[in-house]
């Protein structure tokens, strides 16, 4: 009696009956088949609804996309009235939604950092003011906080006649937006934002070449001012170089309201304000809880070798 090894089934040659008597085909054959059989029904479904929808009138396609979207939008990065597209209308949204995302999470992240290192201050008030912070806004629904937000905007803040104005001016706050200076962008303005690009790239290598540096000789160099230098300086060179082509236009009272600079809605802070506080009590939660997992003896330590505070909290 000869034995079956693999090496015997190796050797034969491949049949389709196989795919049903060889264990090594058959479960991929039931899958396959199996796979087939939910696409086909999955077709099905989608056919048998675009039938159903053309035979109603309500054909199935992109076609309203191009079709004016007879609606507004308070808050827009771009130009957009009611006749716009549903297209714009959804780049204005995607725009609209990068917008709090970034202003979100830079203010959330400051918030938060600042929250979760106060909550282990020496300081008793400071201490027991950021933990009824953390504890009253992690346990309220954002909904509630944003909800919050805009009744503040709209029912405490000023009149546009009787705007409170800020920087000679240049900032208004009123209940139907908070107006800032805009950027006017003239001729040459593409040298000015090129320097800037480059001031950018040239910061990030010098941050890389000032760590290592630190780390081969243990110099430290004053990084921060010199990477506000290396960011601002060749920019503002430019500026002045190629005429001053980046402008501001400030906002003016005119009539019962602003105009000109740029409009930040009441919707647009309240989402702002609401994210960001909310988000910045758990981010300081998650800061407080790094801190103290740091063994207490590595903080003495670098204490004992005499490292200011701040050294000790970015390093250690």
């Amino acid at each position: 009696m000869t034995a079956v090894t693999p090496d015997t089934f190796d050797d034969q040659p491949f049949k389709l009956s196989m795919l049903l008597n060889d264990a090594r085909y058959r479960s991929y054959t039931i899958q396959i088949i199996v796979m087939l059989l939910v696409m086909l029904g999955v077709a099905w479904i989608v056919n048998n609804t675009i039938q159903n929808l053309e035979a109603l009138g309500k054909p199935l396609t992109f076609n309203f996309l191009w079709q004016p979207a007879s609606y507004d939008i308070d808050q827009r990065l771009i130009e957009y009235d009611s006749r716009s597209p549903h297209w714009k209308a959804a780049i204005v949204g995607i725009l609209n939604t990068l917008l709090v995302a970034l202003l979100g999470c830079i203010t959330a992240t400051f918030l938060g950092v600042a929250a979760g290192v106060a909550r282990l201050s020496n300081n008793w008030l400071v201490a027991r003011l950021m933990t009824v912070y953390v504890e009253a806004f992690r346990n309220v629904p954002l909904l509630i906080w944003i909800l919050i937000a805009i009744a503040i905007f709209e029912e405490t803040f000023p009149v546009p006649r009787q705007a409170a104005t800020f920087l000679g001016e240049a900032v208004a706050v009123t209940n139907r937006g908070i107006y800032i200076p805009s950027v006017t962008l003239g001729a040459g303005w593409t040298l000015v934002v090129g320097a800037l690009i480059l001031s950018i790239a040239a910061a990030w290598f010098f941050r890389r070449w000032a760590k290592k540096r630190q780390k081969d000789t243990g110099e430290i160099l004053p990084v921060f001012w010199i990477t506000l230098a290396i960011l601002f300086v060749p920019a503002i060179l430019m500026q002045l170089i190629a005429g001053a082509p980046l402008g501001l236009d400030y906002p003016s009272l005119q009539g019962f309201n602003f105009q000109g600079g740029l409009r930040i809605s009441g919707s647009l802070f309240a989402l702002w304000i609401g994210l960001s506080v909310y988000t910045g009590a758990f981010i300081a939660e998650n800061v407080r809880a790094g801190i103290q997992a740091i063994n207490k003896g590595q903080r003495e330590a670098a204490f004992a070798l005499g490292l200011p505070a701040k050294r000790v909290m970015n390093l250690v």
